[in-house]
């Protein structure tokens, strides 16, 4: 199918190259954050986590719109980011085996609980309470505080960052 020959291209791209995969999800609909937080929080994430010049692939959730991530490719120019084509982006990522065995996994949301038990041995869940307490709506900050320790707690891995193993170039 065209949607395993891209996953098999990316995959085979991985081997000559660090690619992380951010998996966005959809604060800014649920109301959670506004839109420019949003954005600024993947800046951040993307800061701490990815190597500059390092291959950022966006996994968008159903719900974002995109222009949203026309915008986050944009502001992510110190990598070299594009979306995952539509075949691609439709798929869960639970879906996308080789892309978790061979890429570095960047999620925010309770998807890191369920990767955690799959094969995606470098897993990074990044979101953090710091992250919450400068990109979130105050009247949401504690519930994303609950929500996040709860991922961790139901997370194989209690750290923060799972199985995080950077890949330099």
């Amino acid at each position: 199918t065209p949607a395993l020959q891209l996953e098999q291209q990316i995959s085979t791209r991985s081997k000559t190259e660090s690619i992380w995969v951010l998996i966005l999800s959809n604060f800014t609909n649920s109301k959670l954050t506004c839109e420019q937080d949003e954005l600024e929080l993947y800046q951040q994430i993307c800061k701490e986590h990815v190597t500059p010049g390092g291959t950022v692939l966006i996994k968008k959730h159903a719900g974002t719109a995109a222009t949203f991530v026309t915008q986050l490719l944009q502001r992510l120019d110190h990598y070299n980011a594009e979306k995952l084509p539509d075949s691609l982006d439709c798929l869960p990522i639970e879906f996308l085996g080789q892309i978790l065995t061979s890429c570095n996994i960047i999620s925010v949301s309770s998807a890191s609980a369920l990767l955690s038990l799959l094969p995606a041995p470098n897993l990074i869940h990044a979101l953090t309470a710091e992250n919450i307490q400068a990109f979130f709506k105050p009247a949401y900050k504690n519930y994303m505080t609950l929500a996040n320790e709860k991922i961790l707690q139901q997370s194989k891995h209690t750290s923060p960052v799972l199985h995080h193993k950077p890949i330099k170039n």
